[in-house]
């Protein structure tokens, strides 16, 4: 066995380092939602470093892979989950900020409903004392 088990064989040790660092997605790369297709795939056709030079590849290299690719298909599927409760969020707030501004035209519209029935009250009162004033006036 070699002093760097297998580490630079090419298509195993490389790929294994090199396929996660090419292939990252700028965007999911800071939350850690990328595992490299290429990584996976080189890990499970080359060498590993378990295994003495010479041989063939070793299952276990092939489950390894298989594990990565479950992996990177299950952190998709997150974050498509996560995408779709951001956009239902999204959507909420939105709809929750529509229905705020209706309810605060409502209030508005009542507010002044309010404030004219009061001068049309006052009005009247207004009315009815000339009225009684005018009243008395012809009476005595």
């Amino acid at each position: 066995m070699s002093l760097f088990g297998g580490l630079f064989n090419a298509l195993g040790g490389v790929a294994r380092i090199a396929g996660p660092i090419m292939t990252l997605n700028p965007i999911t790369a800071p939350l850690g939602l990328e595992l490299s297709t290429a990584g996976s795939v080189a890990g499970m056709l080359g060498h590993g470093s378990t295994i003495p030079p010479g041989s063939p590849f070793f299952p276990g290299d092939i489950q390894n892979g298989m594990l990565d690719v479950g992996m990177q298909t299950f952190m998709a599927s997150q974050g498509a989950l996560f995408q779709q409760q951001l956009n239902f969020q999204n959507a909420m707030s939105w709809r929750s900020s529509m229905f705020d501004q209706v309810m605060d035209e409502r209030s508005e519209s009542m507010r002044e409903q309010n404030t004219i029935r009061d001068i049309e009250l006052e009005q009247r009162k207004a009315d009815n004392q000339a009225t009684k004033k005018f009243i008395q006036s012809i009476t005595e």
